[in-house]
């Protein structure tokens, strides 16, 4: 295969797994962009920033609980976007240690995301990880 040819099947393979996407573009961008940031904030450690990704009115205030959790990977197991593009679920699998006890565990999140229309933003509507 040709260079150019090549290059023309990558660029089709990587606009695959936005074609059965119904959100537009600016809106996928958002979404994206959104779960990194959410991904990052919980790799970091940084609860009160991944809390900011809730609605307002259902942020926690307490993050005592995370205080001795540090988080050594974050695996995106599958995600599902509903036809309307409003509603999207994501099971992400979360490694993480107790600095108490030194003994690395795991957990699967499954996260539920709503897009508001009004608001114009992603909003995480299932709460923080539920670390044992």
């Amino acid at each position: 295969m040709s260079r150019l040819g090549a290059i023309a099947a990558l660029l089709l393979f990587a606009a695959l797994p936005l074609a059965g996407c119904t959100t537009t573009p600016d809106r996928q961008t958002q979404l994206d962009d959104t779960l990194r940031a959410y991904e990052r904030a919980v790799r970091w450690g940084e609860f009160p920033s991944a809390a900011a990704f809730a609605r307002p009115d259902a942020r926690p205030s307490d993050f005592s609980r995370f205080s001795h959790v540090k988080v050594t990977g974050y695996d995106v197991a599958g995600m599902r976007l509903t036809k309307g593009g409003n509603h999207l679920t994501q099971l992400v699998k979360i490694h993480y240690y107790n600095t108490d006890y030194m003994v690395e565990k795991s957990v699967v999140d499954r996260q539920e995301w709503e897009y508001d229309a009004k608001d114009g933003h992603w909003y995480i509507t299932s709460g923080l990880p539920k670390f044992k």
